[in-house]
């Protein structure tokens, strides 16, 4: 009976994680749980992956009633896996119940997001109520400054459909009328696939005036009332990757780290694309956009000339309004001196004719 008690703990601890070993299989099983997990916080469906039941039946269909503590277990399993190395290895097919593998693909639940020349990290979870449930978008704060919702809206291909026709849900009944029954009418609105570029909003407007020939008015779209995890989450961490701050208001929390984004930015393109003490123009032309790297990291920042005075320089700042406006200002001590160096040579000119003239 005793034995028989301590068969069945050890195979518990092996499905709590309690099992303290460097075993291959159990380190192997650890990480395909880990990652297996993830599709149900994707697919937000608890129905998609095995549970802890049947992963206790399987170890318990694996190991002999002997098998009392982790010493045995270690012993046991070095002389099995002589003859089958892969004996108490998890497979995904194992732990995916049907379809929940091709349910969650990384088309429809992608790991990052492009959102022009930047690469944004993804993250999910499925824990309603819990504040990042859903989708979180993981911002390091250089690049606070330089991303806009609009791309945002969008979400991930795969909570599309569940936004959009929330956000018809959502219009006035007046309106909202002539799109019932809704989730018909939004599926048939995706059998188009969208490019994911500009405003969800004109874009599904846009869907459901071709099939109903009813237009939505821009203003009656509202994304307020949106469960949470049908907005994106954003979390802001330093250049470490420690947190900064999270919340789903993108301009909330740009204008409270307005001044700490730039600087962050400032210091990671100080050595690029920097020049100073200039009284000419002896620079390429600068491109609109420029992009870098730093520590296996890509970057991208916008170049313009700026204003030191009685020179002028050339920097990267993180927004490309902030060098529209620099640059405005950066060109005037650039053309104040080449203005003044032409003046001074044609007055030298005219005071040489002037020389020769009078025989001096």
């Amino acid at each position: 009976m005793y034995k028989q008690k301590q068969s069945c703990q050890n195979k518990k601890s092996l499905v709590d994680h309690d099992y303290h070993s460097n075993a291959p299989f159990y380190k192997a099983n650890q990480k395909l749980l880990e990652e297996v997990g993830m599709i149900q916080h994707k697919g937000r469906r608890v129905d998609l992956v095995e549970d802890e039941e049947w992963l206790y039946a399987f170890y318990d269909h694996k190991l002999p009633p002997e098998i009392v503590s982790g010493v045995t277990l270690d012993t046991w399993r070095k002389k099995v896996e002589r003859e089958n190395k892969q004996f108490l290895f998890l497979t995904k097919e194992d732990l995916t119940r049907e379809k929940g593998a091709d349910f969650v693909n990384e088309w429809d639940f992608p790991d990052h997001k492009k959102v022009g020349k930047l690469t944004i990290a993804l993250q999910y979870r499925f824990e309603p109520g819990h504040d990042e449930d859903g989708v979180t978008a993981i911002i390091p704060v250089h690049q606070l400054n330089q991303i806009t919702q609009t791309p945002f809206d969008w979400l991930v291909p795969g909570m599309l459909e569940e936004k959009c026709i929330a956000l018809v849900k959502a219009l006035p009944k007046n309106i909202r009328k002539h799109f019932v029954p809704v989730p018909e009418t939004v599926k048939k609105c995706l059998e188009i696939e969208p490019d994911f570029k500009g405003a969800l909003e004109e874009w599904l407007g846009y869907r459901l005036r071709k099939l109903t020939d009813e237009a939505i008015p821009l203003n009656a779209w509202s994304f307020d009332g949106l469960i949470d995890h049908l907005k994106m989450n954003f979390r802001i961490v330093n250049d470490d990757g420690q947190l900064l701050d999270y919340g789903r208001d993108l301009k909330k929390l740009q204008a409270k780290h307005v001044t700490q984004a730039a600087e962050s930015f400032d210091q990671i393109a100080a050595d690029e694309l920097n020049f100073t003490g200039y009284i000419q123009w002896a620079f390429d032309d600068l491109p609109e956009q420029y992009s870098f790297m730093q520590k296996g990291q890509a970057f991208i920042g916008y170049p313009a000339l700026v204003d030191e005075g009685e020179t002028a320089g050339v920097k990267i700042f993180d927004t490309q309004r902030k060098a529209e406006l620099q640059h405005q200002a950066g060109l005037i001590p650039v053309v104040s001196i080449t203005t003044a160096q032409r003046m001074y040579l044609r007055a030298e000119k005219y005071a040489e004719k002037c020389r020769v003239g009078i025989g001096l």
